[in-house]
């Protein structure tokens, strides 16, 4: 019997039909949920508990993960050959001086460098508009609270609006 994680019995080929049938299921139950089924309708439509749909829904949205986790990887690596490739064009010159060189190396290992997660994050204060003061949350609430009692000033003397 297929598990709901989306693995099934090692030595049952993935064409078998207990796979197949337990992959729809799967995306059944992810299709129900999407369209706001809570997890009791979503097994009652799949003759099964709320548990087990709960379970199904868990399985084919950790196998969308996956799948995406494993795209971006791949299209990750295409990318950093291409860099590579368009490095190794340059380098020579580069090292040799050549500025135009030198400064689009510098910006494929930039690019590099964002792809691979190298750089450090930039740490950003909140300040005020003005970028003067130091900002904190509490009083952009108090300007918000300003500003919808402006607003609610000006719909009262202007209803029509």
């Amino acid at each position: 019997m297929a598990t709901p994680t989306g693995h099934h019995h090692p030595r049952r080929p993935d064409t078998d039909r207990r796979t197949i049938t337990g992959e729809e299921n799967r995306l059944r139950a992810l299709q129900l949920r999407k369209a706001g089924l809570p997890y009791h309708a979503i097994g009652q439509q799949l003759g099964t508990t709320s548990q087990y749909a709960f379970k199904l829904v868990k399985a084919a949205l950790d196998n969308l993960r996956t799948h995406c986790a494993e795209a971006t990887e791949t299209l990750r690596q295409l990318e950093l050959e291409r860099l590579d490739a368009l490095l190794m064009g340059l380098w020579i010159p580069a090292s040799r001086g050549d500025n135009a060189s030198i400064a689009r190396v510098l910006k494929i290992m930039e690019r590099r460098a964002r792809l691979l997660g190298l750089d450090a994050t930039a740490k950003i204060a909140p300040t005020s508009p003005d970028g003067e003061a130091p900002y904190g949350p509490l009083q952009a609430v108090q300007e918000l609270d300003v500003l919808l009692a402006r607003m609610a000033e000006r719909h009262a003397s202007q209803p029509d609006l």
